[in-house]
């Protein structure tokens, strides 16, 4: 967890003379470079965000189920002493915000489970020390929106966090090293983490399209779609017509089986692969699979209890 000895060190500001030149950190390989310049898609045509991969069961229980197990163990200052043990220090401020209140609205669980969760979605998760006065000690612990900061470099080579009010604008506030509780995931520098989901986009794209495929099929009747053929010209009012009673009537789980009632000369031919030749539920299953893989957790973790 990066940036946690800073609540044991007075705080740097970088001086305004470093402020002027800044250097972002890190290379940007392709893949991330891609998803700035705005796309978000797979190779199987979806949107993956860390939004909609939330929507996948499997992704929401991976990250609860990490972040909330290691966000229940207990946050304790110690002091090492002299023959290599160690004390605790309940009296030590910094121990009443890791270990009782970080901030008024949240308990030390709930502020590193989310520093967790953030990190587990886009690879990064800060949380702003606040001092009481400037550089004095540490008073509360307040969670920044990851996507409204970004590590660089000012011109002395030290590590600073850029803060924006929103995403993309010019940044309002330049906090030290020091300031900032970093936590990181899986990166090429060590500074910058890389997101799971935008780095497992392919695979995660492939389940995300196998829940749509199954939420249609049911939403469309749960009968396969076809075509609609008509012996001669249809005028544009009947087609409105057909199109509405088919949606009224044939359309929705509620519908399933019941007869179709074609006129005028009106054949229905079906067209799609029915979802058991398509092996739609192994795809499911095979989903959950792959979130314990990216995840690095047992798939029975997971509520996959098919081995």
């Amino acid at each position: 967890m990066g940036g946690i000895k800073g609540l044991f060190r007075r705080a740097n500001a970088p001086d305004a003379e470093q402020r002027g030149t800044r250097q972002s950190v890190g290379s940007t390989p392709a893949w991330l470079t891609a998803w700035f310049e705005g796309s978000n898609l797979s190779t199987a045509g979806q949107d993956v965000t860390e939004d909609t991969a939330l929507a996948l069961t499997a992704v929401y229980n991976a990250i609860t189920l990490i972040s909330r197990s290691i966000g229940a163990m207990p946050l304790t200052v110690y002091k090492r002493l002299s023959d290599g043990g160690r004390k605790a220090q309940p009296a030590h401020p910094v121990n009443y915000i890791l270990h009782t209140r970080p901030k008024a609205w949240y308990s030390p669980m709930q502020w590193e489970e989310t520093g967790l969760a953030h990190t587990l979605t886009g690879g990064n998760g800060y949380s702003l020390i606040e001092r009481r006065g400037a550089g004095g000690m540490p008073e509360h612990l307040r969670l920044l929106a990851p996507a409204n900061v970004r590590p660089a470099f000012n011109a002395g080579g030290e590590l600073t966090y850029e803060y924006r009010e929103q995403p993309g604008q010019t940044p309002t506030i330049i906090y030290a090293d020091t300031d900032i509780v970093h936590w990181r995931g899986l990166g090429s520098d060590g500074i910058m983490g890389w997101s799971p989901i935008k780095v497992c986009a392919n695979s995660l794209g492939v389940t995300i399209a196998a829940q749509e495929f199954g939420a249609g099929f049911y939403a469309n009747g749960a009968r396969p779609s076809g075509a609609l053929s008509y012996p001669g010209v249809m005028q544009a009012p009947a087609r409105e017509n057909v199109k509405k009673s088919i949606a009224e009537l044939y359309s929705g789980t509620g519908n399933v089986g019941r007869p179709m009632l074609l006129e005028e000369g009106l054949t229905w031919t079906p067209m799609s692969i029915p979802p058991e030749e398509a092996q739609w539920l192994q795809s499911r299953q095979f989903g959950i699979a792959e979130v314990a893989r990216i995840y690095n957790i047992q798939p029975h973790k997971l509520k996959d209890l098919s081995k």
